[in-house]
C-alpha cells in the first residue's frame, strides 16, 4: 500500500519546513553586528565616565567636582528630612538625564576646592550652564555663606531659596 498525504498534510501546505528553518537561521547569522565604534562615538566628547552623586556633586573620569554656581539638596544619608531627600533624588535624576542627552561637556575649574577637597567648577552641557539650569528648575539654590535649609518652611527661605514659580507647576 502506498501512502498518499492528504491535501492538508502536503509539504506545500506546511508553514515551516526544515529547509526554510535552516534558511532563516542562515539569514539571521548574516545580519550586521552592532558597530562598537559608532556606539562609542555617541558618548559625550569630553568624558568617558560620568557619575552623578548629587545634582551638584559629580565624578568626571575619576575627578570629583562640585558645581561652583549651584547648591543642591543632599541625598540620604546627608539629608536632614524626607523633603530634602526627595528633592535630592529629583535633582540627581534630572542631572543624569541631562548628561545622558549631552553631546559635549565642558568643565572650567575655578582653581578652588570645597571642604571635601573636590574641584569647584562651572559645568556646561552642550553650551548650557548646568548650575544655572538647576537654579531655573528649582532643583538648586545659589551658593551662600550659610547653607540653605531645605527642610525649613518656604516662607522662611524665600530670599535665598529656589524660585517659587520653579517649584510649582506654574511653568509650562
Amino acid at each position: 500500500m502506498i501512502f498518499q498525504p492528504s491535501p492538508e498534510h502536503s509539504p506545500m501546505k506546511r508553514p515551516l519546513t526544515l529547509a526554510s528553518l535552516v534558511a532563516l537561521v542562515a539569514l539571521a547569522a548574516c545580519q550586521p553586528k552592532p558597530d562598537i565604534a559608532a556606539t562609542a562615538s555617541q558618548l559625550p566628547e569630553s568624558f568617558n565616565q560620568v557619575v552623578v552623586l548629587d545634582a551638584d556633586h559629580l565624578v568626571l573620569d575619576g575627578k570629583k567636582v562640585q558645581l561652583a554656581n549651584a547648591v543642591a539638596p543632599s541625598a540620604i544619608p546627608g539629608a536632614r528630612c524626607w523633603s530634602e531627600a526627595m528633592a535630592a533624588k529629583q535633582g540627581r535624576r534630572a542631572v543624569r538625564e541631562m548628561f545622558f542627552a549631552a553631546r559635549h561637556i565642558d568643565v572650567r575649574d575655578t582653581g578652588q576646592r570645597d571642604a571635601d577637597g573636590r574641584s569647584v567648577a562651572l559645568v556646561q552641557l552642550d553650551g548650557v550652564d548646568l548650575g544655572e539650569t538647576l537654579l531655573q528648575l528649582g532643583l538648586a539654590a545659589k551658593p551662600a555663606a550659610k547653607r540653605l535649609d531645605w527642610c525649613a518652611p518656604l516662607s522662611s527661605r524665600m530670599a535665598e531659596g529656589p524660585s517659587l514659580a520653579a517649584l510649582g507647576d506654574l511653568n509650562p
